[in-house]
């Protein structure tokens, strides 16, 4: 994370992928994995002991 980021937090992510009521970005400034509830408007740090798994979406996969 870099020193900016550590003070001002993360600048919002111009877009998320959706997945069983989660977001998940990554910060545009660090590249930081983000996290978003589909019910909180704040993007978090992944919790440690935590990480993102991504790879590409499928044919079949929806694109929100």
């Amino acid at each position: 994370m870099r020193p900016i980021c550590q003070v001002l937090g993360h600048p919002r992510p111009p877009s998320g992928i959706w997945n069983n009521g989660y977001f998940f970005s990554r910060c545009p400034r660090c590249g930081a994995e983000l996290i978003k509830s589909g019910e909180s408007s704040r993007w978090m740090d992944v919790p440690k002991g935590y990480r993102i798994t991504w790879k590409p979406l499928g044919e079949f996969d929806v694109r929100w």
